[in-house]
């Protein structure tokens, strides 16, 4: 299962692990791992000595959704202006 390649969010387990978040986000285990440890991969955790990721929450954070950083939902710079 881990070398399986996802294209559809319906395709993905509702709870999955940070390997294939990495793969989604075009990022490095080891970089998932620091940023799940830090609270930054929305969904993300532990089931033991495992990182877990949650599809909902993480598929709200790649769409756009909750768990954007504050300077995005709050306006702040690089926020489009009226």
């Amino acid at each position: 299962m881990r070398n399986q390649v996802y294209t559809k969010w319906e395709d993905l387990p509702i709870v999955f692990d940070l390997i294939i978040a990495a793969r989604i986000l075009g990022k490095s285990y080891a970089g998932m791992k620091h940023d799940a440890q830090r609270g930054l991969v929305p969904g993300a955790f532990k089931n033991g000595k495992l990182w877990r990721v949650s599809k909902q929450k993480f598929m709200e954070y790649v769409e756009g959704g909750a768990g954007r950083n504050d300077r995005e939902n709050a306006g702040g710079a690089g926020a489009p202006v009226a």
